[in-house]
Parts: structure tokens; C-alpha cells; sequence
């Protein structure tokens, strides 16, 4: 997955807001601690905010990390959602602080 320090590897959908805030964003980053030791976390990002870290603990650079993008309920919404790690079951997954944006033509899936 990832094997050198400040590597990231996300997905995200882009919105057609004008402001330019208009990304929202489920990723895997390896990075420093506070403590200055090495860590992969996965992060939420929403509309151009700070990244917000979380489940620091337990990944591995082999470990498979599974999101989902779909459209929400109402189907006016594109959802990116936390389905796990290691896993191939998507009918658990997690919306990591309402990480979604209003319906585009499609979702657009980055890798950095």
C-alpha cells in the first residue's frame, strides 16, 4: 500500500461549486506521530478543510483499505464511505463526518 513517509493514496469526489471548495475526500497517509514515530492512518477532508486523521493503529503496508462511492438515498448526493480493511463486505459501511457532496454527471476517483 504505502512504503515511503508522507505517501498518500485517496479517493475523492469534485463538486462544481465555483468557491473551489468543493472536494470531499476518503484516503490512506503515512506519516509521523506526535511522537515522531511512523504511522498509516486513514483521513476524511471535506471541502478543502484539514485532513482529519483516524484508525492510526493496526494497518499494514499490505493491507487492502476498501471505500465506496455512491449516491445516497435520495440520489442527490454522492457518498464516500468507509468500508474497512481487509475486507470485500460493503454492506458495512461507515460515512466518515458526512462526506458528501451534490450529484455530478460522475464521481471522479483521484490517486495521489
Amino acid at each position: 500500500m504505502l512504503h515511503n513517509q508522507n505517501q498518500t493514496v485517496w479517493i475523492a469526489v469534485v463538486g462544481t461549486d465555483p468557491t473551489g471548495n468543493s472536494i470531499v475526500q476518503l484516503g490512506v497517509v503515512k506519516d509521523y506521530n506526535a511522537i515522531g514515530i511512523t504511522q498509516t492512518c486513514l483521513f476524511w477532508a471535506i471541502y478543502g478543510g484539514v485532513i482529519q486523521h483516524y484508525h492510526c493503529t493496526g494497518i499494514s503496508d499490505d493491507d487492502e483499505i476498501n471505500f465506496y462511492i455512491h449516491r445516497d438515498a435520495n440520489q442527490t448526493h454522492y457518498v464516500l464511505d468507509d468500508c474497512g480493511v481487509n475486507t470485500s463486505d460493503y454492506s458495512n459501511c461507515t460515512t466518515k463526518n458526512n462526506c458528501k457532496y451534490s450529484v455530478i454527471p460522475s464521481p471522479v476517483l483521484v490517486r495521489a
